[in-house]
């Protein structure tokens, strides 16, 4: 375990942690151009998130740490933005119940994979899921647009909240997924 603290994945996963932290000061302490440097830090998390699996599998350099920092990291890096733009009313209405909505799931399968982990069992990524984490990046990347140039374009608000329901109804139904699998899997365990 001491040797996979300093893996490059895990270093990247947890510069995408410290990233986090600066991006909720870019927001909090808002200045001419805090906002613009928060979405040059989400992008850079956001790519690191994507490099971290990649040299990860191809290197054969994975680890239990990584494991379980990874999607942490992720969780967190989507719950803290949304928060963020919830808190500067970029995010507003009904809008805040579609964000509710995919902060439970992503807290829920923390909990299930924090639980199902003492059974050995993983829980692997469902493909439905992958789109789900795209369409996340494009809303939130929308949500930054709005916040940095609210004046921009006002029909870019209409299709970030269309595309965040979209989302959260994707969010919805990885969710039942994630769970019936893992039902599958605690019923053939419990027959055993």
């Amino acid at each position: 375990m001491k040797k996979d603290i300093l893996l490059i994945p895990n270093i990247l996963t947890y510069t995408r942690i410290i990233s986090i932290l600066f991006i909720t000061i870019c927001f909090i302490n808002p200045t001419e151009n805090s906002k613009l440097i928060a979405f040059f830090l989400f992008t850079y998390a956001s790519i690191t998130d994507f490099l971290d699996g990649y040299i990860a599998r191809k290197f054969s350099l994975e680890s239990l740490l990584g494991k379980i920092l990874d999607p942490i990291a992720d969780k967190l890096l989507i719950i803290m933005v949304f928060i963020l733009f919830i808190s500067d009313q970029t995010i507003t209405g009904y809008s805040i119940y579609a964000v509710l909505i995919i902060i439970a799931r992503e807290i829920i399968i923390m909990a299930m994979r924090e639980f199902l982990s003492h059974y050995n069992f993983e829980i692997t990524v469902i493909h439905l899921s992958k789109w789900k984490t795209a369409l996340q990046m494009i809303v939130i990347v929308g949500f930054f647009t709005q916040s940095i140039f609210p004046e921009l374009i006002k029909n870019i608000i209409y299709i970030n909240q269309i595309i965040l329901w979209i989302t959260a109804t994707l969010t919805i139904i990885t969710l039942y997924q994630y769970i019936n699998k893992s039902i599958i899997f605690i019923t053939k365990e419990l027959k055993t």
